[in-house]
């Protein structure tokens, strides 16, 4: 197929959607459509860039507000978010905390991006340091359920996409609204999702959960004076 941005330029792709049959089951169960292939590939490490091809769309704020962790699958992340009018900045593991929570109110944390991080204190206390000062902090699916433990906290564990079946099809039940569920018009949501969490933050509000076991899928957590979202959706967009 051929993709075209709001830029005016293209690229071609092939795109593989398989028929879905997700059903029930403890393990979660069905497929994802694209055959469940990117997401369990064994190693978590990063993607193309692709600067050239997509450019800030007409009409998007010169401002990025939004970081993206250079880890995991960023630039697929970074190009989604780009698609939607949003500039964003990559930001390293050695981040500043106070700078990016002063420009960027909100940080992205890719797919596979807490890959081998789960016991890195440093990086874990930056990151709290960030939602400290008011940052959100969102991450996306990660290979093992442990990694999620580098979140500030350290108390979110769960299943990774290397511990789970993937599924799409009615794959999230909506159990409490907010507003970044705003523009979802049912209660039952077709995304890609791999994993799900046993483990969680006593004052955590679950948002979303799977609908083949009931397990929490996204949820939501204070910390300082911001906030941590947690999902095992993808960021490969």
């Amino acid at each position: 197929m051929t993709l075209t941005n709001k830029a005016g330029l293209t690229a071609q792709q092939t795109l593989s959607h398989p028929e879905d049959a997700c059903g029930g089951g403890n393990d979660g169960g069905g497929s994802s459509p694209g055959g469940d292939h990117p997401d369990d590939n064994a190693a978590a490490t990063g993607a193309v860039v692709l600067d050239a091809f997509f450019a800030v769309p007409e009409g998007a704020r010169a401002t990025s507000r939004i970081a993206i962790l250079n880890q995991g699958f960023a630039h697929d992340l970074w190009r989604w978010v780009l698609e939607m009018g949003e500039p964003v900045d990559l930001v390293g593991l050695d981040f500043a905390p106070e700078t990016v929570a002063a420009q960027h109110p909100v940080l992205l944390i890719p797919s596979g991006g807490l890959f081998g991080l789960e016991n890195d204190t440093g990086f874990r206390a930056r990151l709290e340091e960030y939602t400290r000062l008011g940052g959100t902090l969102l991450t996306f699916s990660q290979q093992h359920g442990y990694e999620y433990s580098a979140l500030p906290g350290g108390e979110v564990g769960g299943y990774g996409w290397d511990e789970d079946i993937a599924c799409f099809r009615s794959a999230l039940h909506m159990e409490t609204w907010h507003p970044i569920l705003y523009g979802f018009t049912r209660d039952t949501l077709t995304v890609h999702v791999d994993g799900y969490f046993d483990r969680w933050p006593q004052e955590a509000q679950i948002l979303l959960s799977r609908t083949a076991n009931g397990q929490p899928s996204v949820l939501r957590y204070p910390f300082g004076e911001g906030q941590v979202i947690a999902g095992s959706n993808s960021g490969l967009v």
